[in-house]
Formats: C-alpha cells, sequence, structure tokens
C-alpha cells in the first residue's frame, strides 16, 4: 500500500492560486487543505493537521504580504522552497453561459483593480467584490447563475467543471506572486531537498545543510530579504 500523500494547507478556496503555487512546489496530485485565513495555515502545521503550507510573500504589484512575515517569524516554520507564479486573471461562468450574457462579474477587490483594462472595455458588465477569487467561480457555479461570471485562475475553472469566457484579463502581464513552502523543523532537518525543475514557474529548493542549524528554526523577516536575492 502506497503511503498517504503529506497534506498542504493554503488560504482560499480549491483552485486559488495558492492551489497553483502547490501544484507546482508539491505536484499536481498534491493533498490540500484550504483555510479561510493565513493564520490558520501557520497553525494547521504547527499543530500537525498539515504537513506544510505554501504562502504567498510578495506580489510585484500589491508588494509584500506584511501578515505572512509576521507569522514567519512568530510560527517558527522553516522555509524549504519557493515559487513564482504569473497571476493571470480570467472570466469564467457556468458551462452553457455565453459571453453576451455576463452582466455581473465577482471576484476579490484586488483582483477587479487587476483588471480595469477590460471593465473599460466592458462597461456593460458590473464589478462586485467578492471573498475571494476561486471562491466566486465556486459560487457562480453552484449557484447556476446565468448572468455572473466569477475572475480566477484556470485551476479554478477546472476544479468547479466551469468554462472559461475570456482568458488572461488582467491589466498587467508582469504580474507575479512568490510563494514559500513552508514544513515542519524536523522534516526539514531530514529531508534536504535539492532543485527541482518547472514549466510553470520559477522554483528554488533550500536544503538544510545550506541553511543548518537556522532552517531548523524560522528565519527572521531581515533575514528573508537574503533569501529573496
Amino acid at each position: 500500500m502506497s503511503a498517504r500523500r503529506p497534506i498542504i494547507a493554503f488560504q482560499g478556496e480549491r483552485g486559488a492560486f495558492s492551489q497553483q503555487a502547490t501544484r507546482q512546489l508539491c505536484g499536481p496530485t498534491a493533498e490540500v487543505l484550504p483555510c479561510a485565513r493565513f493564520e490558520d495555515i501557520f497553525r494547521c502545521v504547527k499543530d500537525g493537521r498539515a504537513a506544510g503550507a505554501v504562502v504567498p510573500i510578495e506580489n510585484t504589484l500589491a508588494g509584500s504580504v506584511h501578515e505572512n512575515y509576521d507569522h514567519l517569524v512568530n510560527f517558527e516554520l522553516p522555509i524549504v522552497a519557493e515559487t513564482s507564479v504569473r497571476i493571470v486573471h480570467n472570466l469564467i461562468a457556468p458551462k452553457g453561459v455565453k459571453f453576451s450574457q455576463i452582466k455581473r462579474a465577482f471576484s476579490h477587490p484586488v483582483a477587479l483593480n487587476q483588471c480595469l483594462d477590460f471593465f473599460a472595455r466592458n462597461p456593460q458588465i458590473e464589478r462586485i467584490p467578492f471573498y475571494d477569487t476561486a471562491g466566486s467561480v465556486k459560487m457562480v457555479t453552484e449557484e447556476g447563475l446565468t448572468d455572473a461570471a466569477g475572475i480566477a485562475s484556470a485551476v479554478a475553472a477546472e476544479i468547479y467543471g466551469a468554462h472559461i469566457l475570456r482568458r488572461s484579463i488582467e491589466s498587467d502581464r508582469q504580474n507575479f506572486t512568490r510563494f514559500f513552502l513552508l514544513r515542519t523543523p524536523d522534516y526539514a532537518c531530514r529531508h534536504p531537498l535539492r532543485a527541482a525543475p518547472t514549466r510553470s514557474g520559477r522554483l528554488r529548493w533550500y536544503s538544510a545543510p545550506a541553511m543548518s542549524p537556522a532552517l531548523c528554526s524560522a528565519p527572521s523577516a531581515p533575514s528573508l530579504c537574503a533569501i529573496s536575492t
């Protein structure tokens, strides 16, 4: 019998960009644990409900995710790898719905603001803030809305069986988010990692010898500046 796959926690609904980062870091079949808040994913690793966590640390447009810098220090979970995801926003609706039917677009406020050129070209579509990008696709699909769409990743369309009406509607194609893969100190010390190639995003592995003994405790926020080179 094969060993159970480790559970990786991330913030957001299934289909979030964090899940795309999880696939890049841990493979497409990684078992995931979606959480409502950033703090929750750190707690899941700390108390053993998850073997690791994928957390966004900075975005080229929105800047640093300062809350997660604080959590890195407070929870003392080592960083074992990182990757970057290009944020590609897609207009996603239930299957069978046509673009001409769309009157409302739901998504996280940050995502909506990153698609202003699209809305300028399509003034008939109202922007409606929602709590989560992937959550917006989940909602319009589950409710079977025929006049609404969500704005989210292609992974969200795949997971919820929805249809991408318009691809890559973000205004700035240089929109990347950097993610860290966190593990327990014990795991990081027992499993030194080596670099692995990825076709979908930049990927860097950290090994225990390269950071020992610091890897066995979380790096401080200032030390992350050295990691980010």
